[in-house]
């Protein structure tokens, strides 16, 4: 079966545009051994507007992009990679959440974890708030309660701990389990 090439160059005409109706898709896509969809935006100076892949959706509580996967340990919704050559490029996403009043990200399990970060050389997760919380952790039973007094962290643990910290170290003067530490700190 031969290939559908379809171009423009008319930056208010797509080059395919599909529209379905009925409950039907606009665009249905398979592969056997490749990639269902694959976008690639070639701008050498794009912006933040610019994407290989965009997804958006004006219906009420729905969702601009989702992804699923089923089928293995290893299988991501959504998996984000971001690499770079540019030596003086010191901070780039492989995903990047943001809202303006609600939440940046929302991770949700019922017997696993919720949100995993991990780096080898860097931070694995940063959390960090302008005006307020960098990072609200709940747990123990506690319940959420919401706070206006600016902290990096706050942990609520209701009857039980807020924060545990374990040191697996043998040498007690190597490091800490806990360090706080305020800008008066020497």
């Amino acid at each position: 079966m031969p290939n559908g090439i379809f171009d423009s160059n008319d930056a208010a005409t797509p080059a395919v545009k599909a529209t379905g109706t009925n409950g039907a898709d606009g665009v249905d896509a398979t592969s056997d051994t490749g990639n269902g969809v694959s976008g690639l935006q070639q701008s050498p100076q794009g912006n933040i507007e610019n994407a290989g892949v965009f997804g958006s959706s004006l219906a009420f509580n729905s969702n601009g992009v989702i992804g699923e996967a089923n089928n293995g340990p290893d299988a991501f919704g959504v998996w984000g990679r971001s690499i770079t050559s540019d030596p003086t490029v010191t901070t780039s996403f492989g995903v990047f959440a943001e809202s303006t009043n609600g939440t940046g990200v929302s991770g949700t399990s019922t017997d696993g974890t919720g949100v995993s970060g991990t780096s080898t050389d860097g931070t694995g997760v940063v959390a960090q708030s302008t005006n307020l919380l960098g990072l609200h952790a709940v747990g123990g039973g506690a319940a959420f309660t919401p706070s206006t007094a600016p902290a990096a962290i706050f942990a609520e643990g209701g009857p039980n701990t807020g924060i545990s910290a374990f040191n697996n170290s043998t040498d007690p003067a190597a490091s800490t389990s806990l360090r706080c530490k305020t800008s008066e700190a020497a």
